[in-house]
């Protein structure tokens, strides 16, 4: 399983689903897009249907974490930094 750490900021800022599947490291954004279209993407085991979404500090567990998948691929992505 893939684990990236990212600034909370960036969650903040709107992070495209699209692009949090890139970062992961799961897929391209054409593979991202193509997946989600086909209920092949999921957040947190829910299955994802929007390419236009948009991620959330709501998305986040209570370790701060958003868990991706992608067919038998998973990833997650740690959020740091202050939580104001």
């Amino acid at each position: 399983m893939i684990s990236i750490k990212l600034p909370i900021n960036r969650l903040r800022a709107g992070l495209t689903l699209v692009d949090a599947f890139c970062i992961s490291g799961l897929c391209s954004k054409s593979e991202a897009q193509r997946n989600i279209l086909q209920g092949d993407a999921y957040i947190n085991a829910h299955i994802i249907r929007h390419v236009r979404g948009v991620l959330t500090t709501g998305a986040m567990n209570s370790k701060r974490q958003i868990l991706l998948s992608i067919g038998h691929k998973t990833a997650i992505l740690e959020f740091e930094g202050d939580s104001t």
